[in-house]
Parts: C-alpha cells; structure tokens; sequence
C-alpha cells in the first residue's frame, strides 16, 4: 500500500503525536532557558549587554520559527496552511506564557506600576546621634544566623546612642524555590528566629531584596511584609529626621527596571539629609573573590553617587565576607555579606581594598551625627575587627574607577 493510500486516520494520528512530541521538547528547552534567565548575574558576567527580555525575545521568535519547521515536515503539502497557522498559534500561547512565569518578566510586572515610597522615620528628640546595625546574608545557614542576631542584641545593649533599626541587605530567605514553600514558615525559620534578639528589643527590621529572595519566589510577598518595611516596594528610600536618607536599588532588577536610575537622580536632587547611604544586594566595587565587584551596577550608577550627588555610603552584601574599599571620589564601598555563611580563602592583592576580612560572621554597628559616620565591623563573638570614619566634608578628589 502505498503512503498516499494509508488511512487519513493513521497518518494524521502520526502527524498530531510527532508534532506534540516535538513541541513539549521545544517547550522544555524553552523553560529551561527561562530558567536561565532567572539567574541573570552569571549572564552578566559573561560579559552580555543584551537585557533578559531581549533574549527571552529572541529565544520565542526561534521558537517559532522551530514550530514553522516542524510543519513543513510531518503535515501533508495540502494542509501545510493549516497545520502552520494551528501550529503557530500554539507557539504563541504556550511559549510566551513559559516565559512569562521566569522571574525577570514576572516581578517587572509586579513592581514596575507601584509608586515609589519616600517613607519618613522621625529620630528620637533627644538624641544628637543615631545607630543602625547592618548585616548580609542571614537567610543561607539560620543556625548561624542565630548567633550573629544574638551578637547583634548584645551590641544594641551596649551603643551608647539609641538604634535606630537593623539593615538586611538582601538574601534573607533559603528555600531554593520549592513548589510548596510557605512564605511564613520560611520566614520564621530564616528571619523570625535569628532576628528574635533584636525584634524583642523592638528594632524594627529594614529588608531588601537579594538574588536568593528571588529565586525562592517570595519577593511580593517579602516586599509587602510589615516586618520588614519595605512598604511594598523593592525599591525606595527611608528618610531619618534630616540626618541621613537611606536609599535601596533592588541590584537584581537593575537590568530590567532602568527606571531606577532616573528614581535615584530624582530622590537624591530632592533629599535635603545631612548624609546619604546607599543600599543594595549587589556589590559596585570588590575583591575578585566569590562574586566579585559588578561592573554593569557601577557603571548604571557611578555617574549618579561620584560628585554629582552627596553619597557617601554605598553598602552591599551578596559576597560571603566583610570588604572596605578604600574611598573612591568620596565613597566609601562596604561588603557586610558573612552574615551565616563565612567562606575561608585568602583574598587576592587589590590596591583599592582598605580592609578585607574572610571566615568570619561579621555585622556592622553604624553611628551617625552631623559631623561624621563612625563605623565598626564586629564578630558574632562581638570583637571588633575593623573601625573607620567618613567624615564631613567627604573628600572629593577625582580618580579612576575601577575593581
């Protein structure tokens, strides 16, 4: 028997199982780049300037054009229209929705139309100095975590002006993005707990987001926590009296949301503080250690904080230890990431490192007055480790970035 005389039945079953073999293939790959694309850091650092969206972009209209292919193959000459146009639409539906559930498209969505927040905290009357407590990282080893909040509060006990409150600089959360994770049983495991020590003392915890936050998938829900007033935001500012002006850049949407930077130019124009920190998950500047320093978050930002406007404060987590750069144009660059995990290694030689301090669970005590930021790095043993000021004025001599 020839093919042309085979029942329509048998070769169109054919046809149908070949084609959705193929495109749950298709499919798969298509999820797994998705899947790439939530862990854009390692991207970047291959040296791409192309944003996440433009490759998942891409990625679909090959896809597609695979889908075409396809229907050239297995569908009879006849009915090629036919099957191209069925095909082409489930491409359309299926791919994009694939997509749509990888991180970078969905949390764009979520925060891209929230307002940003300019939250005012008043200081206490009485004081001339406040102090923040700052620490990195807390959500990969609770256990760990437990001891540097513990080292924390005892500190808290002993500052001789009132704390003001407790920055985590992002990873606050360790679930690895299982399907059935609860947001409040992570959280008492990996903030509740740990945190005890300072939240019993009535500190109020400040969070932002880490790579790790993401990737577990409870961002919205970490953003609109009252825990850590983040005020639903992944991005924003808190304003202590007119003191100091703390500013957080959600580091691992800076990619997809480059309105950040304008939301910077424009906060920082506005903020009349006596100083200006700035906050986020990712280093600008670092030892070749770990991580690294992040070449895109420095250039997207070093126009903004060298000289065109007062920081003087950039602090960071992500690398799993305690790094002070020395000051570049003004700024000081701090890596408070050892929060839990604690890495040994032996840093390599960096002429722009001040201080770099590897095995140790280190937090960093803040006290700010109108004269100058005084800063500690201290163990979970509560030794102290590193000192330094930033005084006022900060020194504005130019030179060269670099790592």
């Amino acid at each position: 028997m020839h093919a042309r005389d085979r029942p329509l039945a048998l070769n169109r079953s054919k046809i149908i199982w070949r084609t959705v073999a193929v495109l749950v293939v298709m499919g798969a790959v298509a999820r797994g780049v998705a899947m790439v694309l939530e862990r854009p850091d390692e991207i970047w650092e291959m040296g791409l300037s192309i944003a996440s969206r433009e490759l998942v972009m891409v990625a679909s209209l090959i896809t597609l054009a695979g889908c075409l292919a396809i229907a050239g193959v297995f569908l009879p000459k006849r009915r090629w229209v036919i099957g191209t146009v069925v095909i082409l639409l489930l491409g359309v539906v299926a791919i994009p929705f694939s997509f749509a559930l990888s991180r970078p498209a969905r949390v764009a969505m979520e925060f891209a139309a929230r307002p940003r927040i300019f939250d005012d905290v008043p200081l206490p009357s009485d004081s001339e100095a406040v102090t923040f407590l700052v620490v990195g990282d807390t959500g990969h080893e609770p256990e760990i975590a437990t001891i540097v909040g513990k080292a924390m509060a005892r500190e808290a006990e002993t500052v001789e002006h009132p704390v003001a409150g407790v920055w985590l600089l992002g990873d606050l959360v360790e679930r690895h993005g299982e399907p059935n994770a609860d947001y409040l049983k992570t959280r008492a495991e990996c903030i509740d707990e740990p945190m005890a020590p300072l939240t019993s003392k009535q500190l109020p915890l400040m969070g932002i987001l880490g790579n790790h936050d993401y990737d577990n998938r409870f961002t919205d829900e970490m953003a609109n926590d009252p825990l850590l007033h983040m005020n639903g935001q992944s991005y924003y500012a808190r304003r202590f009296g007119d003191l100091v002006t703390f500013f957080v850049i959600d580091s691992d949407m800076l990619r997809e949301q480059p309105e950040q930077v304008l939301w910077l130019q424009e906060a920082l124009e506005a903020d009349t503080s006596e100083w200006s920190i700035l906050l986020l998950h990712h280093p600008m500047l670092a030892s070749e250690f770990a991580h690294g320093g992040d070449q895109f978050r420095h250039g997207a930002l070093e126009e903004l904080i060298y000289g065109k406007y007062p920081v003087e404060l950039v602090l960071s987590g992500h690398n799993h230890l305690y790094e002070r750069r020395q000051p570049l144009n003004g700024v000081t660059h701090v890596t408070v990431g050892s929060g839990s995990r604690k890495p040994e290694g032996e840093l390599p030689d960096d002429p722009g490192r001040a201080v770099g301090i590897t095995g140790r669970n280190i937090f960093l005590e803040l006290t700010i007055d109108r004269e100058r930021i005084a800063a500690r790095a201290i163990d979970r043993e509560n030794n102290v480790l590193d000192e330094f000021e930033i005084p006022r004025p900060a020194p504005v001599a130019t030179v060269k970035a670099g790592n």
